[in-house]
């Protein structure tokens, strides 16, 4: 292992090419411009699915009043078998 990576290190010093390759002060701009460009497209992307999102999450007036419906109709229903237990609770005790 170890003179493999010797050899790759040698051959890159040693056989190495001129790339004739050159940044000029645009190309520093341009990749401002891209990282800004990501992160405008990510909010604007963020911004049109958040009231999806926040859909999802939240309920119309109509869903909450139907929700507040059912909600009562079963606390009813608890309150109501509560009291019954209470009535009869000493002939249920015989029967379990």
């Amino acid at each position: 292992m170890k003179k493999i990576t010797f050899l790759t290190i040698a051959s890159f010093a040693f056989f190495n090419q001129p790339a004739f390759a050159y940044l000029d002060p645009g190309t520093g701009s341009a990749i401002i411009s891209l990282v800004i460009g990501l992160f405008v497209a990510t909010g604007v992307l963020v911004k049109s699915f958040w009231y999806k999102i926040k859909s999802l999450f939240s309920l119309s007036k109509k869903k909450k009043n139907r929700y507040q419906e059912v909600i009562q109709i079963y606390i009813f229903d608890l309150l109501s078998l509560i009291r019954i237990i209470k009535k009869y609770h000493k002939c249920l005790k015989l029967i379990f």
